[in-house]
């Protein structure tokens, strides 16, 4: 396991500036920075990704869960990426968004890649607050359960074919609309 406090400044040079290549690990980032091709890269499943504070700021890819069963929960902080701020491949996934802030400055600001028609492999995205905005689009969901209970998403686009949200190939889409507290902005 592994704890990242404030003051910490973790600057990559490969890849991934925290790469994760073993099952059963809890990485928690607390306050610092992370700087870098990709700030968290999740290589291995069962792994459990959690950001209380702190910046990931990526020339690529913001945090990357490419294993199955890869699970990351944003309770505060900033991510910008000038690719993807937050990219999910692996199957079964969970991603919950409590709070904070998640910045692609080129694509998506968390796109949950991968169709598959059946429902096991499928993954979680759950946002209860917090700001995601896309250069392209704000979330894509392929074959993922998404529930968006509070909170704004983002195009930043011009182009009318760019959206805020997306729900695609196998992704029932819940928005749980209390006025005033979810916002999709094209």
């Amino acid at each position: 396991n592994l704890v990242i406090n404030e003051g910490t400044n973790i600057v990559g040079a490969g890849e991934a500036s925290v790469y994760n290549g073993v099952s059963n690990v809890t990485i928690t980032m607390n306050g610092g920075k992370i700087t870098g091709n990709t700030g968290f890269y999740c290589g291995a499943g069962t792994a459990n990704y959690i950001m209380n504070g702190g910046e990931i700021k990526t020339t690529n890819i913001g945090v990357r869960l490419q294993a199955d069963s890869c699970n990351f929960t944003m309770n505060d902080g900033y991510i910008e990426a000038s690719s993807h701020g937050v990219y999910r491949y692996g199957w079964k996934n969970k991603t919950t968004i409590n709070n904070g802030h998640i910045k692609s400055l080129s694509q998506t600001g968390i796109l949950m890649d991968r169709s598959h028609s059946n429902s096991s492999y499928w993954s979680t995205l759950i946002i209860n607050d917090g700001l995601i905005e896309g250069a392209v689009y704000g979330v894509r969901n392929y074959s993922t359960y998404f529930t968006i209970n509070s909170g704004e998403i983002r195009s930043n686009s011009t182009n009318r074919d760019h959206y805020a949200l997306i729900c695609d190939s196998y992704s029932p889409c819940t928005i749980n609309e209390e006025e005033g507290k979810t916002t999709l902005i094209n």
